[in-house]
């Protein structure tokens, strides 16, 4: 497992639930023309064809061509199937299922959700006594479409593109924003961290983020391989268990803070947006079997404090499994060979060219 790995996942997710970490310019427009999308920027966004952004709160908007009301219920019909599930199908705890409808005088706002009589048409709950209308969208929550984690393509200082497989209806709608300039890095070590930091490449006054990999250590029967008692016997397959652990530190200018307690627990509030990023993922392996076991979260603590910086530390481990695969190359040799000639067996000749 390599720290990049980790890395990557953090600017895919991370974004989503905090600015912190990234800097944020607003997109003033995102279209879509085949597997192509499009994102014009409101300022220029100095960014070069092949890095990556993270797009956010672009919403997918399904033309409705009329609305009507009566008794506190909304119809809608649909240009096109509208995506929405029935209600009914869902357990009482995830209830309400709500949607947000715009450009529809009257009927603007969010929604709960009351059928699903057809790929075009469903029913929501409304207040008030609007009037029927034409025209309108239902806006869907878009999530690996025009959002998300994408490696980008230059236009111009104020557009740029980037590919995807989804087939959303144009434009897109909502308050989209373009997290660039991801301030989430690899280090070697923690040392280096303070270094890098303190030089001046973190940045004036910004908050980091550092994946350091810890150490990668092999377990028999929860026991350490080193440990004589875990020797091989005979017959038994080989197999280790491999606990890779790994630590995330924030970094966070303390310059206007002497004794730290409210920088420190600034910090530990982002113990949640890492646990959605990291708690229980499955990592790639290079190992026989491909997937890494679901990463778990071990722990935080304050790490480091020099009254300029704040440093803290949450820390992870996930497993993997060495296997006789990964230690032994097989000769099968040519299946069903067939063999000339004669031996003998018990005393009695065979003819191997007439069996």
């Amino acid at each position: 497992m390599k720290g990049i790995q980790v890395v990557n996942r953090l600017k895919d997710i991370l974004p989503k639930y905090t600015n912190d970490f990234s800097s944020i310019i607003n997109a003033s427009s995102l279209t879509r023309a085949g597997s192509i999308i499009t994102c014009t920027t409101a300022t220029n966004h100095n960014l070069l064809t092949g890095d990556y952004v993270t797009i956010k709160g672009a919403k997918e908007p399904i033309a409705l061509s009329t609305i009507t009301f009566s008794n506190g219920i909304a119809t809608a019909t649909a240009l096109t199937d509208h995506k929405l599930s029935d209600p009914s199908l869902f357990a009482p705890q995830i209830l309400p299922i709500n949607i947000e409808i715009s450009g529809a005088v009257g009927f603007n706002g969010t929604w709960e959700l009351v059928s699903v009589p057809s790929k075009l048409i469903f029913t929501f709950k409304v207040s008030g006594s609007p009037t029927n209308v034409n025209g309108g969208y239902l806006l869907l929550d878009d999530y690996d479409g025009y959002n998300g984690y994408k490696q980008i393509t230059k236009i111009t200082d104020t557009s740029f593109s980037y590919t995807t497989t989804g087939a959303m209806q144009s434009p897109a709608q909502g308050e989209i924003k373009v997290s660039t300039a991801t301030r989430i890095a690899h280090s070697a070590t923690p040392q280096r961290i303070q270094e890098f930091y303190t030089a001046g490449q973190g940045g004036v006054l910004q908050t980091w983020l550092y994946v350091v990999m810890g150490q990668n250590q092999a377990y028999r029967n929860d026991t350490v391989v080193g440990d004589s008692s875990t020797a091989k016997r005979t017959n038994e397959d080989y197999w280790n268990s491999a606990q890779q652990s790994f630590s995330i530190y924030v970094v966070i200018p303390a310059t206007a803070s002497i004794l730290g307690g409210d920088i420190a627990d600034n910090a530990k509030a982002y113990l949640k947006p890492i646990l959605k990023a990291l708690a229980n993922y499955i990592f790639e392996s290079d190992l026989t079997d491909e997937e890494m076991q679901p990463c778990q979260y071990v722990g935080d603590e304050a790490d480091d404090y020099i009254t300029a910086t704040y440093t803290h530390r949450f820390d992870f481990v996930v497993q993997g499994f060495i296997q006789v695969g990964d230690t032994t190359d097989y000769d099968l040799g040519v299946p069903l060979q067939r063999v000339e000639g004669v031996f003998i067996e018990q005393g009695l000749d065979y003819d191997l060219n007439t069996r």
